[in-house]
């Protein structure tokens, strides 16, 4: 005798009852996968495009040291973008300024052009800084 033959004629109840499971049961673990996607999703998204700028300044080199003349520094600005799908800027207007245990000692001119490095790169710009006054 074959054990299709041997079963009742609509199945094992036991096996069908398990098979149903109760609806709430289904809802709360459809609500969970469903939280994860979006928490993970939120925070992929926030690494992708995050503005998380890396900002440099270094002085190359310092001229003028005649104290009636003034200084004049030159400088290197660099600005690097750490995301993978946002740029880094420095916008228009901005300028340096390089002082000494608090003294100003000079500025550079306002920036007219924005200095923008592309996702996952970095750009330089060499500036002037010069003393506006003589102290």
């Amino acid at each position: 005798m074959d054990d299709v033959e041997s079963q009742a004629p609509h199945g094992d109840r036991e096996i069908k009852a398990a098979r149903h499971y109760p609806f709430w049961l289904i809802m709360v673990v459809g609500l969970v996968v469903v939280g994860t996607v979006m928490a993970l999703g939120g925070f992929l998204q926030y690494g992708y495009y995050g503005i998380n700028a890396h900002y440099t300044f270094a002085v190359d080199s310092v001229s003028g040291t005649d104290p009636k003349t003034g200084l004049s520094f030159n400088l290197t600005l660099g600005v690097a973008s750490q995301s993978y799908g946002s740029e880094a800027c420095i916008n228009p207007g901005a300028y340096m300024e390089v002082t000494y245990r608090g003294a100003h000692l000079a500025a550079s001119a306002p920036k007219t052009r924005p200095l923008c490095a592309k996702p996952r790169k970095a750009v330089e710009q060499h500036v002037l800084a010069m003393a506006t006054t003589v102290p």
